[in-house]
């Protein structure tokens, strides 16, 4: 399954099953001095993705890691994770 970008359009029904699958590997470099990090997609839930770059912005914020998409389309879109004991 070819899956869009994410959008307003999206259909619940395709979200839920992005949030539920959405994964890659591959390698990543890490620019401390840009705070960013670039990850090459070897491989990808979503076959039109493999061999892309995604470039995320990262910061901590507290006990909060945040990384946010630099491209202009996502840059509205950010991933939290919370550290814990």
């Amino acid at each position: 399954m070819d899956l869009p970008n994410f959008n307003d359009s999206i259909p619940v029904e395709t979200l839920k099953y992005i949030t539920k699958s959405y994964c890659y590997t591959g390698n990543y470099k890490v620019s401390e001095k840009d705070s960013i990090v670039s990850h090459f997609k070897l491989s990808h839930s979503n076959p039109s993705k493999f061999g892309l770059t995604a470039e995320r912005r990262f910061y901590f914020s507290g006990d909060t890691w945040v990384m946010q998409a630099v491209e202009r389309k996502n840059s509205k879109l950010m991933l939290k994770w919370l550290m814990t004991k």
